[in-house]
């Protein structure tokens, strides 16, 4: 109820008040503006239930947005819920629209990438092809020493009649590692200071006795337990493996291999940095393009256009109309003087679709662009000319440039 014990029928949806008949009108006598926002409930409750019945009725009609902007009759939810939907709308397409130009950034370097991944693998392939004929060439001759190991060992086994000479007996048995040796091998090779050590430092590995690939029991068995007939036979069999062994280890110790010398010069980043800059460039438009909130007083903000006056006297006028046919829609925002910018007459001026309208050149003044900012309200200086540039026929923005057609070049 209201101070006059009236029952509430009606609400400002400007100032969000609820009023009775009798105050409804001390309220717009008061606020004159208001009148257009005061919504009785039974209207309210029409366009309530009227909200997707006119959806679905208009569901393919393409200008179902502006017919319910024309309608005087619409709730402020109907108007409230589109203006949601154009942000959402709004939101989605400017997502996709950075979503593709992220990823066309990130191809760019991808090539690039690949472009210096290339370049790299040019550079190692012989070094790499010579790294594995090193290493095959380690691989055979540490197969070739472990044979002749294993010859030693058996020898010393025969002429002993036991193992318990063997110096690896007691010790524990280490799985051959051979197929790993990549870089222990290598560092094991470096730090041996001959080949005896080298020899016992993988003793439990490499050279392990255990690892003997002759069966000498059941050798001795073949030779009728002749040792000396079996010594002569695994020394023919080894030589049969490695016929060529003189032969191949001097092959060995002299491959062919190239020798390189490195040169590196640490590149120009300055210029690698300019030619990066002239194959892509992100420009920031100075779009404040914002992402609608629920207003109901900014819920055509989207389909705005404005009209731009000035007065010598009077200053400067800016005219927001949503809608030319509905004089409700119409605002007029008094600026004042021009600040900041010198006045002319004859400007060509354009507006850019977001939060500027420039003003370029003039009757009496050359060579400049100003631009009026229609959320601050405040004028600035933006771009002075080169060259003899005075009035101009024709301004627009297209794509994110500013286009302007001179009535004539002046004589500089």
């Amino acid at each position: 109820m209201c101070s006059e014990s009236h029952k509430l029928k009606f609400i400002c949806f400007e100032c969000n008040e609820l009023m009775c008949s009798v105050c409804t009108l001390d309220h717009c006598k008061q606020q004159p503006k208001h009148l257009i926002h005061c919504h009785h409930v039974t209207k309210i409750k029409q366009s309530l239930n009227n909200i997707f019945k006119t959806e679905y009725a208009n569901k393919n009609n393409h200008n179902h947005e502006e017919s319910i902007s024309n309608n005087d009759d619409e709730s402020v939810f109907s108007k409230t819920m589109l203006s949601i939907w154009e942000s959402l709308r709004s939101s989605t397409y400017r997502y996709q629209r950075l979503s593709t130009t992220e990823n066309e950034i990130k191809q760019h370097f991808e090539q690039l990438h690949q472009y210096l991944i290339r370049e790299e693998h040019k550079l190692q392939r012989d070094i790499i092809n010579d790294k594995h004929t090193i290493t095959n060439q380690i691989d055979y001759n540490i197969n070739h020493l472990k044979n002749l190991l294993n010859i030693i060992n058996i020898f010393n086994k025969l002429n002993s009649n036991n193992d318990n000479n063997s110096s690896y007996d007691n010790q524990s048995i280490i799985s051959d590692t051979t197929t790993l040796y990549s870089t222990t091998i290598m560092e094991s090779i470096t730090t041996s200071s001959s080949l005896q050590s080298f020899i016992n430092h993988n003793n439990q590995t490499l050279f392990n006795d255990h690892h003997d690939v002759f069966n000498i029991d059941e050798l001795l068995k073949q030779h009728n337990n002749d040792s000396t007939s079996l010594l002569l036979d695994i020394i023919h069999k080894y030589n049969n493996q490695f016929n060529e062994s003189t032969t191949k280890i001097t092959d060995n110790n002299n491959l062919t291999l190239s020798s390189y010398k490195l040169s590196i010069k640490q590149p120009d980043f300055n210029q690698l940095n300019s030619i990066i800059e002239q194959s892509i460039k992100l420009d920031n438009i100075e779009s404040t393009e914002s992402i609608n909130t629920t207003s109901i007083t900014n819920n055509n903000d989207n389909k705005q256009s404005y009209i731009f006056t000035t007065h010598t006297s009077k200053g400067a006028t800016l005219i927001i109309t949503n809608n030319n046919s509905n004089s409700k829609s119409k605002s007029i925002e008094h600026i004042g003087d021009i600040k900041v910018i010198k006045g002319d007459s004859n400007m060509s001026v354009c507006y850019d679709g977001q939060d500027h309208i420039y003003l370029v050149n003039g009757l009496y003044i050359s060579n400049r662009i100003d631009r009026f900012n229609i959320k601050t309200m405040k004028f600035e200086r933006y771009h002075r000319l080169i060259g003899g540039y005075g009035m101009q026929v024709s301004s627009m923005i297209f794509k994110g440039s500013l286009y302007s057609v001179s009535y004539k070049v002046l004589e500089s």
